[in-house]
């Protein structure tokens, strides 16, 4: 039996996230504070986290945990719950307890487990008293914020093993991309701003933080290192990370300059690094600034460097994380091939782990692509298909932006306006640090001709991530909400931006006939009829009517439409 083999086994425990479980004698505490959970609760819980290299069925547990007592698959759900009751975990985020359809359970999150007496010296108190213990809990107090380091000690780059395909294999938590933010150095005059720099590096954690896409490490594990400790290789192997940030405040009268670097801890090379020059106004304020722009810059850069790992590793060893970081990476260049290569991608992804939510997302996203620019013989179905897809990222994990994000973006093509900017607000709202999610708002106001919210948020997008894959994007609908606004000079402006981050033909066509547009009503025709003949090069079939079906069909205003389309007749666009 279980219970018996646990009562034989070596003094174990595991630490994961906040919690501590010792199946033999404490049971689950967190924070050093006693749960009160079921004994079946518990032995399942054991259970799972004993067994956690695989999937265990139901019949397993029932046979362990029940000892072949026949009951319903109910009585095991209602177990189940319980068990994620206890962990904070729920059916939808399933942080540690992953539930695998028709087959069983496994618990998914990062483990570290030691023997009983460094766990009575170092670990939370158990919250039950005795004498033989009294030592041991007494020193447990005194180093109790060290511990934590030791849960991320099964993190790092385990989505980078190259292993053989296993359809059973599934990715831990820390399978994402990981990453410390250390102590920033205070080179200021006065060791009193020591507060100023720890507050900022906290705040730039929670900001991180809020991308899910992200395994980022608490200020608890990471502050116990000394400020300035060059030693990455070291650091990111003690708590388990891929990237470490580190950085340098210097604080002089009324302003402050930052400098901040992204460092691959494995190679110690340097991936990116900036430097914040501000006038200190309002130190809170700008703690909030500096923070939320340095994490719009770095999860873009982490991503771009994990998928160019990614295609360098044979496609059929990779498991769904890396499958959807390589579509990912497709999928943001708006060319034709690519959406079709991505949503393959995806859904392999979606194959080895039918409960991934970020794949549905993308998939969602690249169907609505195909809609809008028509790259698709059956429109009516790729429109169903974005939204399926998209309702089902949301259904499994109602907490990541990026479904609610490619449901905004499908809800706009079809001329909802409500669903479309609640969705992206809400997408917004999870995470307010991510570029491409601003992006999105920015051009759904400026859809329905909210111009003025519009340019807030596209200057924010390209404040947050001014090194994003996606520039050529961003500067396009900056120029376009410009455009709408009447400020042409403006737009031009944002356009010659747009000039130097050009990729492929699909934008390079927008480019000339944003240029085409503003020149147009600027009175500069015989330059807005070049720019439309640079534009009929790259595709040849543009005309008046052509770019009306298609903002026809994608329902974007009326009036954007008329001023537009007005705008590229004078160019000198062709009728049909």
């Amino acid at each position: 039996m279980a219970g018996q083999e646990r009562q034989d086994s070596p003094d174990t425990v595991y630490r994961f996230g906040d919690y501590l479980l010792d199946c033999n004698r404490d049971g689950l505490s967190r924070k050093g504070e006693k749960l009160h959970v079921e004994p079946q609760v518990l032995l399942l819980l054991c259970y799972l986290v004993e067994h956690r290299h695989r999937v265990v069925s139901k019949g397993e547990l029932i046979e362990t945990i029940w000892q072949g007592r026949v009951i319903s698959d109910a009585a095991l759900n209602t177990c189940i719950r319980s068990v994620r009751r206890a962990l904070g975990d729920t059916s939808g985020s399933q942080y540690y307890i992953k539930t695998y359809p028709k087959r069983g359970f496994r618990f998914v999150g990062p483990v570290n487990e030691s023997g009983q007496r460094e766990a009575a010296k170092n670990g939370p108190a158990s919250g039950r008293a005795g004498t033989s213990r009294a030592d041991g809990i007494q020193n447990r107090r005194a180093i109790g914020a060290a511990v934590l380091l030791l849960l991320f000690l099964t993190g790092g780059f385990a989505w980078w093993a190259w292993t053989e395909p296993n359809d059973d294999a599934t990715l831990a938590l820390s399978g994402k991309p990981s990453i410390a933010v250390l102590k920033f150095v205070n080179l200021s005059d006065d060791p009193d701003q020591v507060y100023f720099v720890d507050g900022l590096v906290e705040d730039l954690i929670t900001s991180i933080s809020l991308n899910r896409e992200l395994f980022v490490i608490s200020p608890n594990s990471t502050f116990r290192y000394a400020a300035g400790d060059v030693d990455v290789d070291k650091i990111g192997r003690e708590l388990g990370v891929a990237y470490i940030v580190r950085g340098s405040v210097r604080r002089t009268d009324n302003r402050v300059r930052i400098n901040a670097e992204l460092i691959d801890a494995r190679t110690g090379a340097t991936v990116w690094s900036e430097r914040f020059d501000r006038e200190l106004v309002n130190i809170f304020a700008l703690q909030d600034e500096i923070s939320r722009a340095v994490a719009g810059r770095l999860a873009p850069e982490i991503v771009t460097a994990k998928a160019e790992e990614s295609r360098r590793i044979p496609t059929s060893s990779l498991r769904a994380w890396d499958f959807y970081l390589q579509a990912k990476a497709l999928q943001a260049i708006v060319i034709e091939e690519n959406q079709e290569e991505a949503i393959r991608l995806a859904g392999l992804a979606i194959r080895r782990d039918p409960e991934f939510a970020a794949p549905r997302a993308l998939i969602a996203k690249a169907r609505g692509i195909q809609f809008f620019h028509g790259w698709t013989t059956n429109p009516e179905l790729t429109l169903a298909k974005a939204i399926e897809n998209g309702r089902a990222a949301i259904r499994l994990d109602g907490k990541a932006p990026a479904g609610f994000a490619a449901l905004g973006y499908v809800f706009r093509l079809t001329g909802d306006e409500t669903r479309a900017l609640g969705h992206l607000g809400r997408a917004k709202q999870l995470n307010p640090n991510d570029a491409g999610i601003r992006l999105e708002l920015a051009h759904t106001l400026d859809w329905f001709r909210y111009h003025k919210r519009a340019l807030t948020e596209i200057e924010e997008a390209i404040r947050l991530s001014p090194r994003d894959p996606r520039l050529e994007m961003m500067f396009f609908y900056h120029a376009h909400i410009l455009f709408h606004l009447g400020d042409y000079a403006g737009s031009l402006a944002a356009a010659d931006r747009m000039a130097g981050t050009l990729t492929n033909d699909t934008w390079r066509k927008f480019y000339h006939l944003i240029r085409a547009a503003n020149f147009a009503f600027m009175g500069r025709k015989n330059e807005a009829m070049v720019e439309v003949q640079s534009a009929r090069i790259i595709a040849p079939q543009l005309s008046i009517a052509s770019m009306r079906k298609r903002f026809e069909g994608g329902h974007n205003h009326p009036e954007n439409r008329r001023v537009w389309l007005e705008a590229l007749r004078k160019a000198g666009m062709p009728v049909n």
